[in-house]
């Protein structure tokens, strides 16, 4: 069985709050959608309902350590907002064997530290299946 993510962070701009100070470490799954994943535009069923009131979610102090997985479609996906970027993220030692999608996206992020962030192969073919999916879920929105 795929493990969906390793780490999640969903938010969107209604809740706001904070995600900070979180370390997450010795971590090993056979397979993964992604090793370390934010989505801050996560808003699904209140999409049709209009926001009247901004709370931006200030996400920072994370550090990931020592991950290790055999395959994933991502091992870094951030999409920030640009209004709060995701700032101050640690990712150390993390290994995946077989990247399906990409090794990292980094969107609206700032002071993004990796070392030792890696994989042995990138399925490019699997890759590109699951970019075009993804960029049809999101024109269906």
């Amino acid at each position: 069985a795929v493990l969906g993510n390793v780490v999640r962070i969903k938010t969107n701009e209604r809740r706001g709050g904070f995600v900070e100070d979180i370390l997450v470490e010795n971590v090993k799954v056979d397979d993964a959608k992604n090793v370390f994943s934010v989505a801050t535009d996560a808003i699904f069923q209140w999409s049709v309902v209009p926001t009247f009131e901004h709370r931006y979610t200030k996400i920072h102090g994370i550090t990931l350590r020592n991950i290790e997985t055999g395959a994933a479609d991502n091992i870094v996906n951030v999409a920030g907002d640009s209004h709060e970027p995701v700032r101050d993220i640690t990712l150390e030692q993390i290994h995946v064997g077989t990247v399906n999608g990409f090794e990292s996206r980094l969107d609206n992020a700032r002071d993004i530290r990796m070392n030792q962030v890696g994989c042995d192969r990138v399925d490019v073919k699997k890759g590109q299946r699951i970019f075009d999916a993804e960029r049809k879920r999101r024109k269906d929105w």
